[in-house]
C-alpha cells in the first residue's frame, strides 16, 4: 500500500476530522495525560471529562457512551519505550503496533516460538541482514490484526500466520482453517523516535 495513504501525526493540534482511512497519531507518553482521551474528545465533539471507557475481557479498552446520532469510531493504542501510536478508524476494525527495531540476540528461538513453519521458511531464504526485519513485520502485523479482532492474546502468535506483502487478500490464516483476510489492509512505516528507528503497522477493515 501506498505508505502515504495513512496520515501520521505528531501533535494534538485541532484539525479536520479523519475521512474513511485510518488516522495515526505518534506522540511522546506524557505524564500528564492519556492524549486517547482528548483525541476521542475531538472524534466524538464531546469535552474530555465526557470520554467513558471500560476495559473488556482482553484488556481492551472500548467506549461505552456515545452521543446520540454519532457513530462511535474504532481506535487502537500501541506503547513502546516513552512513545503512544494511536490508531482512530471511523468505521470498521483498526488494530496498530509500534515496536523498536533493535538487533535480536536469539532470532531463531525467536521464530520457533511466534511464527508458523511456512513464515519460518520464509525467513531463513531471506539474508541474514534481512531477517530481523522480517520478523518485526510479522510480529507487529500479528499485534495490530490481534488488537483489531480483539483477540488480545487467545490465540498464539505460532497459529497465526502471516502471508507475504505479495499477496493482497486472504493473507491472514488463524488456526490453520479461519481466513480473515478478506477486506483486510496492512500498512508499515518505519519511523525515528529520538535517535532510534521503529516499525509501525497499522491493520484495519471497513
Amino acid at each position: 500500500m501506498n505508505p502515504d495513504a495513512i496520515q501520521i501525526r505528531r501533535d494534538l493540534s485541532p484539525r479536520p476530522g479523519p475521512g474513511d482511512g485510518p488516522v495515526v497519531w505518534l506522540l511522546p507518553r506524557a505524564e500528564q495525560a492519556d492524549p486517547l482521551w482528548q483525541i476521542l474528545a475531538e472524534a466524538l465533539g464531546i469535552s474530555v471529562e465526557a470520554v467513558r471507557l471500560e476495559t473488556d475481557g482482553h484488556g481492551r479498552r472500548i467506549l461505552t457512551q456515545v452521543p446520540a446520532g454519532v457513530t462511535a469510531p474504532q481506535f487502537a493504542v500501541a506503547h513502546t519505550e516513552g512513545w503512544n501510536a494511536i490508531a482512530l478508524l471511523r468505521r470498521g476494525q483498526v488494530g496498530i503496533d509500534l515496536e523498536m527495531m533493535r538487533p535480536l540476540a536469539d532470532l531463531s528461538a525467536l521464530a520457533r516460538d511466534y511464527l508458523t513453519s511456512a513464515e519460518r521458511v520464509r525467513l531463513d531464504s531471506l539474508a541474514p541482514n534481512e531477517q530481523g526485519a522480517e520478523f518485526y513485520r510479522l510480529w507487529t502485523t500479528k499485534e495490530a490484526l490481534a488488537k483489531a479482532l480483539g483477540l488480545g492474546l487467545s490465540v498464539p502468535f505460532g497459529e497465526m500466520e502471516i502471508a507475504p506483502l505479495t499477496t493482497p487478500t486472504d493473507w491472514v490464516r488463524i488456526y490453520q482453517s479461519r481466513q480473515l483476510g478478506q477486506g483486510w489492509q496492512r500498512w508499515h512505516q518505519r519511523v525515528t523516535l529520538g535517535a532510534e528507528m521503529a516499525l509501525l503497522t497499522v491493520v484495519w477493515a471497513r
